[in-house]
């Protein structure tokens, strides 16, 4: 929660002068009241998203044709006026997601794509992306790269986006690397999990097939050495690292992806001491 409230103060500061950045709830309100895009509404939407569904009966993840419930009450929510609640205060900017909350971040990776491609579109919001809390984005930097770089629906089709990595540049252990993003013209490569983005058609591509069951038709085809075809894809197998499963999953999903690479003046990362978040952030508010 501390981090939380260090971004909340910064970056992600709605009560600054820069009204292009907004959380998840107060966009969906300017939505509903009508105000457009380029009339005044943020640009950049950010939410806090946590794991909070129950560990003995919620999914690890959703995904595929699941007709479960995405998202669920914050723990504790009878008592959400009690101010000794910890979560009292974060409803409006945060998604609580149906899921275990022991979950992997693989899963609640998925689950939060699946979440966004269902339901924002239909809000105007066109990509959906993924960051660390010990990161921090440069809000005039970001915007400037969102209104320069990234097109509107329709024009915004398999667009994958973030800081990119193949083989050389893996963070994961060599052999995971090595087995999943290979090498020659079979290489693979993905955006790291400091941030990444892409468009809601390939979020909608990459969670509208269940997991673990294509993954065991996959291989059953596999050792049968099955010839046929059909209209969904077999995703690969997860290697426990979310940025390069998903990076892994739009790949074997479709073919013409476009990449675009995030500037490095627009985004920083691991920021994992509070002390070094707030250096950097001095440094970054006097640019604005």
């Amino acid at each position: 929660r501390q981090r939380r409230q260090l971004i909340r103060d910064t970056w992600a500061n709605q009560k600054s002068t820069n009204p292009k950045i907004c959380s998840l709830s107060t966009f969906l309100k300017q939505y509903s009241q009508g105000i457009d895009r380029g009339a005044g509404s943020c640009e950049l939407v950010f939410a806090f998203v946590m794991a909070a569904g129950d560990d003995e009966t919620s999914p690890s993840e959703i995904s595929g044709s699941s007709d479960a419930k995405l998202t669920t009450l914050p723990p504790d929510w009878t008592s959400h006026k009690d101010p000794r609640n910890p979560y009292r205060m974060e409803r409006d900017d945060m998604v609580y997601l149906n899921i275990q909350q022991s979950t992997p971040n693989e899963c609640k990776a998925f689950t939060w794509l699946k979440f966004a491609s269902r339901y924002l579109p239909n809000h105007q919001i066109d990509y959906v992306g993924r960051m660390d809390d010990t990161s921090i984005v440069d809000p005039n930097g970001f915007v400037g790269f969102i209104r320069h770089n990234l097109h509107p629906y329709p024009y915004n089709q398999k667009v994958y986006g973030g800081h990119y990595a193949d083989l050389s540049t893996c963070t994961a252990p060599p052999e995971i690397c090595k087995k999943a993003l290979g090498v020659g013209d079979q290489s693979k490569f993905y955006m790291k999990d400091s941030f990444y983005f892409m468009s809601m058609d390939l979020a909608e591509i990459i969670t509208d097939n269940d997991h673990h069951q294509q993954q065991q038709e996959g291989e059953q085809q596999q050792e049968q050495n099955a010839t046929t075809t059909t209209n969904s894809f077999t995703p690969p197998s997860r290697t426990g690292y979310e940025d390069i499963d998903v990076g892994l999953h739009i790949q074997s999903a479709t073919c013409c992806i476009k990449t675009i690479s995030l500037p490095v003046w627009a985004h920083y990362d691991d920021l994992h001491h509070d002390k070094l978040f707030m250096t950097k952030w001095n440094e970054v508010a006097e640019r604005q």
